[in-house]
Formats: structure tokens, C-alpha cells, sequence
């Protein structure tokens, strides 16, 4: 992700002529998003589907809804599986899709009524997750 990210900024700066912005500022020059917040945006795109059972059967096991008998805010959330080590644990697709999707700042209410391009539409507002999260994403 690192050498990724510098090559991009290598590219910026060659197109922008501008040696002395950091990433950050290209990136706001540009008008694009970084390269974690198109990972993660697809991520959740994937969890999605996953939900609505859109994508094939095997993945239908990574996630598991938050059945609660209280009204909440969010009528759909996701159970965060509890995992011990970091590669195969919270680095894993069903642990972060998880995270993700109930770190949402947008609320489903029907997930019936919603579309894959409906949902996509959504996420373009969706700037990634909150920076004063405890969790890092990378």
C-alpha cells in the first residue's frame, strides 16, 4: 500500500508540476478519493450484496445480522466475529466488512427496497470512516 501510494503521488506530482504539496493536497487538487477510501467503498459494496444475497452462496456465511428485540438507530447491523490474530483475524474480509458496515454514518432502514446502484449512489458522499476511529483500516 505504501509503494502504492508513492507511485501516486509520483504521478500527481509530474502532472500538477507540483513538488512541494504532500499526498494529501494532490489528492484535494485532483478530485479524487485515496486509494483506501475506493478500497474500502468496494468493500462495503461486497457486504451488500453479501446481505441481500446478490453474491454467490459461499460468501453468504461471512456475515451474520445483530438480531436485537430493541429499536435502535440502526435496524441492520452486523455481528463483529472475535478473532485472536491479526492476518487471519482482524485483517480478515468478515471482520472489516463488519466493522465497516456498522461504522456506517448513513442509515438503512429497508435493505429490501435498496439496489446495488442506489447503494453505490451512497457511498459517493461516504468520505471512509471516521479518523477518530480506534481502527486502523490499513
Amino acid at each position: 500500500m505504501v509503494n502504492l501510494k508513492r507511485y501516486r503521488k509520483e504521478h500527481y506530482v509530474f502532472l500538477y508540476r507540483d513538488y512541494i504539496s504532500d499526498y494529501d493536497s494532490l489528492i484535494l487538487k485532483s478530485r479524487t478519493e485515496k486509494i483506501l477510501t475506493t478500497r474500502l467503498k468496494k468493500i462495503l459494496i461486497e457486504v451488500f450484496k453479501t446481505l441481500k444475497k446478490i453474491n454467490p452462496p459461499y460468501l453468504h456465511s461471512l456475515f451474520s445480522t445483530n438480531e436485537t428485540e430493541y429499536d435502535l438507530r440502526r435496524d441492520i447491523s452486523l455481528i463483529q466475529p472475535k478473532k485472536e490474530t491479526e492476518t487471519y483475524g482482524i485483517r480478515s474480509l468478515s471482520y472489516i466488512g463488519a466493522k465497516l458496515w456498522n461504522d456506517m454514518n448513513f442509515k438503512i432502514d429497508d435493505l429490501e427496497s435498496i439496489s446495488p446502484d442506489d447503494f453505490k449512489e451512497m457511498l459517493v458522499s461516504w468520505n471512509g470512516p471516521d479518523l477518530n476511529s480506534d481502527y486502523n483500516y490499513v
